[in-house]
């Protein structure tokens, strides 16, 4: 296992945090818009919301600039070189550039 792994783990368990408070949001919005709103509802919906922007404002995303992204595949899809990378290794290159970047 590489140290990478339990990262990316605890990003996709904040992924997954985040729908599912999300989710709740949801449905706490359409209880709410009932006729007869219920003050529990009401601070439940309120707590998910706080919950829900703490969360979100942990992880913001960082891309790859236009010339990030040269010095990524520049290597891998030279002209002259008889082994080009396939499209997968671009990806998978791309991908560790990102993770780097947001890690």
């Amino acid at each position: 296992m590489t140290q990478e792994e339990p990262k990316e783990d605890k990003l996709f368990e904040s992924v997954e945090q985040l729908s599912k408070i999300a989710q709740d949001l949801i449905r706490r919005k359409t209880e709410l818009s009932q006729p007869e709103q219920d003050s529990v509802a009401m601070s439940d919906y309120m707590a998910l919301m706080e919950k829900y922007a703490f969360l979100k404002a942990q992880r913001t995303w960082v891309g790859l600039t236009d010339e990030e992204i040269i010095d990524v595949i520049h290597p891998l899809v030279m002209a002259d070189m008889p082994d080009q990378a396939t499209d997968y290794e671009i990806a998978r290159a791309i991908e560790a550039k990102l993770k780097e970047k947001n890690t």
